[in-house]
């Protein structure tokens, strides 16, 4: 489906809920819902973490983009055989590259499903926009994979060159074009960045997103 409304009606019929009870549902007048699902508005941010808080298992990028599926999969219970240590080096920037690659304590979270991938590593998200996709405080689980296997439009989390041998992390969707990157943002008020590939030390794919709806 190539529309937001349209996944939007899928995924209220998906509940069994019709208008109304969605509406109170989610806690917005029924108004919101109908104009959302005919087109003639764009869901508010408020919408999006009211959803999310309702349905933590909701692919918020599935709803936006329209990839992937509508709901994650069940989590299965962890088998510490099967779990890695991932250690979380520091922020990455949801908006313009500012934040330090490395933090002086370097902590560390047992992770699941990741045992594919080589250095897997995991960054705090700041700044917002990558809303609500990628909220301020998410854990972003990165993984290094060859540049050319990273499709375009896939999120990322990229190493730009900066002073004093210290890397600097951006969180954006990627699309190539030619000798340069657009990284661009879903918060619409953020216009898309153009940088020469020439100021990117390295390219990781972002391959989980944990974010606590407590």
């Amino acid at each position: 489906m190539a529309k937001i409304s349209d996944r939007l009606k899928l995924l209220r019929e998906s509940l069994g809920m019709n208008k109304n009870r969605f509406s109170v549902y989610i806690g917005l007048p029924n108004v919101y819902i109908t104009q959302y699902e005919g087109g003639k508005s764009e869901p508010a941010n408020k919408f999006y973490v009211r959803l999310k808080d309702k349905i933590p298992n909701l692919r918020l990028d599935w709803l936006i983009t329209g990839s992937g599926d509508m709901y994650d999969p069940p989590e299965p219970k962890k088998d510490r055989r099967k779990t890695v240590s991932v250690p979380v080096l520091g922020y990455a920037d949801c908006g313009k590259p500012a934040s330090q690659w490395y933090k002086e304590e370097i902590s560390s979270l047992e992770m699941e499903g990741v045992k594919q991938y080589r250095n897997v590593f995991a960054m705090k998200a700041a700044g917002d926009s990558m809303s609500p996709y990628i909220n301020k405080g998410d854990t972003l689980i990165c993984a290094d994979i060859a540049f050319e296997g990273i499709k375009d439009r896939t999120a990322v989390v990229i190493a730009f060159k900066a002073p004093a041998e210290m890397y600097e992390a951006n969180a954006k969707l990627m699309v190539r074009d030619k000798d340069h990157l657009i990284l661009y943002s879903v918060n619409t008020k953020y216009e898309p960045l153009r940088v020469p590939k020439s100021s990117v030390v390295r390219v990781y794919k972002l391959v989980k997103i944990i974010r606590d709806v407590n």
